[in-house]
């Protein structure tokens, strides 16, 4: 039998595919989605993914031969495949890029890829090879070794095979899974004393529980009715504390008693049962419910408007539920991995060991078997749910029937860097119509262009817009900080109503929320003398002050430097702050309210292991009285305690340079507002704003989506802007400003050629980042269009460009549809 030839995509930034020649003992191996490993270059090896068979004789070049099959059955699908190809046409990227960001990293490895041992590898009782054994021991000399290097101490040529077994038997990972704020999940457990068992000690306890201590006597009561629902008695310490109403301080007084014991286990992957009832729909819920079904009958893609507190998650159950029954899997995205946190423990509780979560911050292998369990549901009866951030729309799924994207309107659905910068949310779209699957987006503050996809029919729309238990929404108070400061009212950065209004919602055992969304104490230091403002080295921008490190720090790059003891220009000792952080926010509130715990969340404080679930605990647990924190605060948490929303400076969103600024600052002060009053009590928000009567923060506290919607859409459409046009963000990048300018002007004249309403080249605001000169350039197009005929003018545009000596050594980043 003579060689034939198959198409492979290699996980390398080139925009083909690469065609290699198959051995007649490899021919009946070989299948599309199987894994080739090949030669690439003159030194280096690739895993790479089959994409066609029958593929013609290559002319005037002699293909490489495929070394080995690394797969007995394909891992990659044909309709994974075609969404590959997909991403790759509308996101206008490779398709080595795509595979990249696709495949878990164990099943890309490469001649680079690093291995390393598993610290919680079982190594005595393992099974090993003698080419295992010899890797493993150079593991324990060495901290890691390229598969190069595997190659020689073994001295074999391929050493996949060997790599490959190593990392599913789970001895080895490869350094991609070493992740700094990945650490196995552990909760804290409460249990029963063994001395509870002794009748007359309980009894003499709780006498005098019952007569000094009866919040103890409640946490008490509850553990003694929850510990029957769990395994062996072990009982969630959060769960507890919250269903008894009490705080961690009650609970470590009962430890000092020896009535209960607190423990430290990895979190429970999956709880065994999903018997529990669901809960009852009320009557705008089922309304919502019946209206999301009727609307399936006749579009696959439908829109639900619900506002906070509503229970939207009730109704994804129910569809899922019903989903489920049916034998199809289903997709639940989330926008940030944070979220899943919450989620898990809801959806647990009903779909039990059915439950796959999928996303970064688990290892390699988990992802990796999570992968495998999707790719072998085919031979089992039991479908799956996963829950997961966008990376999940890349999963082998077989036979899917419905995909959740809540929280729709969230710009972390998109992926920035590196490519593909696909949109979670519109890929999903795509993937579900590859099965006939349907598609629930939901939001409280749903994203312009779905909204307008609902409005001219190319969803359906349903809406529920009465809160969960008839709870009010919040009362919404507009403080003019402008007055205050011109009659030196406010307090640093607090009006006095925010002060009094959080100083009452405490006394009353409530919790307060404050939204700034910038981090560090000081955006700028300044000279009061000669106003000299230190900058990064790197980057074009002013460099943010951080008091407790005493640092300067950049946010683009992560340059670093000490704060000048005098201004270095002028010599002046007078060095100013000016703005206002968190980090500031945080400080302050300790003079206010010296008394109070207080906790911050944002990027600085969530960088650490566990970091963020940890200050989430605390405030779910009532042990922090405050929460100051950027917009990772807004990201659909519910804390029950919350009764007081303050943000302390609207006028930072409103204002920013962008044409989606209105709607980012509509829909964060809206999600914001939402965390105030979420059980019974009405919430109260207080936004300080130096422009009261600004027209987006009167639709934010009538809380009148539809007028802002009427309002925004009229500037869109006058200004050509999505969604009735489309935008592609192309960004330059070069060593030198004049080249980069010069590449970027003969670009953009390439592109009028095609799209007449391309604007710039123009400098971004912020125009060196990592001492890269940036230029961008703004291609619009009417969606009258067909995006088939817009690709391929866009491509004969960069063709052409390419042909340039000017385009040389200037990298381009393409983002279309940018958020």
């Amino acid at each position: 039998m003579a060689n034939f030839f198959i198409e492979v995509i290699v996980p390398v930034p080139l925009p083909k595919l690469f065609t290699y020649s198959v051995g007649e003992e490899l021919q009946h191996q070989v299948s599309i989605g199987k894994r080739v490993l090949v030669p690439f270059g003159n030194q280096k090896l690739y895993a790479a993914v089959v994409y066609g068979t029958d593929t013609a004789t290559p002319e005037g070049y002699n293909a490489k031969s495929i070394i080995s099959v690394l797969d007995e059955v394909p891992v990659v699908t044909e309709k994974q495949l075609s969404l590959w190809k997909w991403i790759q046409n509308y996101y206008l990227c490779n398709p080595g890029d795509v595979m990249q960001a696709a495949l878990p990293a164990a099943l890309k490895l490469s001649s680079e890829t690093k291995i390393i041992l598993n610290p919680e590898a079982e190594l005595h009782n393992a099974m090993l090879t003698d080419d295992e054994f010899l890797v493993v021991e150079a593991l324990h000399s060495v901290k890691s070794l390229t598969l190069k290097e595997i190659s020689k101490i073994l001295d074999r040529k391929h050493v996949f095979p060997v790599v490959k077994s190593l990392l599913r038997k789970n001895i080895t990972l490869s350094v991609e899974d070493v992740k700094e704020d990945f650490k196995i999940p552990l909760v804290h457990y409460v249990k029963l004393s063994a001395k509870t068992e002794d009748a007359g000690f309980m009894k003499k306890e709780f006498d005098k529980l019952e007569k000094k201590a009866p919040r103890q006597l409640d946490i008490m009561m509850q553990m003694m009715m929850m510990c029957q629902q769990f395994p062996e008695g072990k009982v969630p310490q959060r769960e507890l504390l919250k269903k008894s109403g009490s705080n961690s301080a009650a609970l470590q007084q009962l430890v000092k008693k020896n009535l209960l014991e607190i423990f430290l286990e990895k979190e429970i992957e999956r709880v065994k049962t999903n018997n529990e009832d669901f809960f009852t729909l009320n009557a705008a819920q089922q309304q919502a419910l019946n209206h999301i079904q009727e609307g399936f009958s006749s579009k696959k893609v439908g829109l639900l408007h619900g506002v906070t507190s509503s229970g939207k998650t009730e109704v994804y159950i129910r569809l899922i539920d019903e989903c489920m029954k049916k034998g199809k899997q289903a997709l639940y995205l989330l926008p940030e991995i944070a979220l899943t946190t919450q989620m898990i423990h809801r959806l647990e509780k009903h779909f039990g060991e059915r439950l796959l979560v999928y996303h970064s911050r688990f290892t390699d292998n988990e992802r990796a078997t999570t992968w495998t369990k999707l790719l072998d549901a085919s031979t089992t009866d039991k479908p799956f749910l996963v829950l997961g951030a966008r990376s999940s729309v890349f999963l082998p799924f077989n036979n899917l029937g419905l995909v959740i994207v809540d929280e729709e309107h969230e710009t972390s659905y998109k992926q920035f860097d590196p490519a593909p910068r696909y949109h979670a949310r519109d890929t999903a779209i795509v993937l579900a119509s590859l099965f006939d699957a349907d598609v629930l987006l939901g939001s409280a503050t749903p994203s312009i262009e779905s909204y307008y996809n609902a409005l001219t029919g190319k969803y359906f729309l349903a809406e529920l817009f009465a809160r969960h238990a008839d709870i009010a929404p919040p009362s919404i108070q507009l403080v003019n900080i402008k007055e205050l400061t011109l009659r030196r009212q406010m307090k640093s950065h607090f009006s006095p109503l925010l002060i009094q209004s959080m100083q009452e919602e405490m006394n009353n055992g409530k919790q307060v929320i404050l939204f700034q969304n910038r981090r560090g104490y000081a955006p700028v230091i300044q000279c009061h003398h000669c106003n000299w403002i230190p900058h990064c080295t790197n980057c074009d921008v002013a460099l943010t002050y951080y008091k407790r490190a005493d640092i300067l720090r950049c946010h683009y790059c992560g340059y670093s430097t000490q704060i000048p003891k005098k201004c270095p220009s002028c010599g002046d000792t007078d060095l100013r702050q000016y703005g206002f952080g968190t980090e500031k926010i945080e400080d302050e509130l300790q003079i206010f309210f010296p008394d109070k715990k207080i906790a911050r969340l944002d990027l600085d404080s969530t960088r650490g292991k566990n970091s963020y679930k940890e200050i989430i605990y605390r405030f779910e647990t009532r042990e922090t009285d405050i929460l100051v924190g950027t917009q990772m605060v807004t990201k659909g948490l519910d804390f029950d305690n919350v009764s007081l929303v303050g943000i302390l400076n609207a006028d930072n969103l409103i204002n920013f340079p962008d044409f989606r600024a209105f709607e980012r600052s509509f829909q964060m002060l809206l999600q914001v507002s939402g965390r105030a009053g979420r059980k019974d009590k009405q919430g109260k928000v207080i936004i300080q704003t130096y422009n009261p009567s600004h027209s987006i923060l009167e639709f934010v506290v009538n809380n009148d989506y539809k007028a802002f919607i009427d309002f925004e859409l009229a500037e869109r459409q006058k200004f050509h802007y999505p969604p009735y046009y489309r935008l592609t963000e192309i960004i330059l990048k070069g060593r030198q400003a004049e080249t980069t300018e010069a590449a970027a002007r003969l670009l953009a004249a390439e592109l009028r050629k095609y799209f007449p309403d391309t604007m710039g080249p123009v400098a971004p605001v912020v125009a060196r980042i990592k001492n890269f000169y940036l230029r961008t350039i703004m291609v619009k197009n009417s969606k009258k269009i067909s995006n088939s005929r817009t690709r391929a003018a866009m491509q004969s545009a960069f063709e052409k460009y390419r042909l340039s000596e000017k385009s040389k050594g200037i990298l381009v980043h393409i983002d279309v549809d940018p958020v």
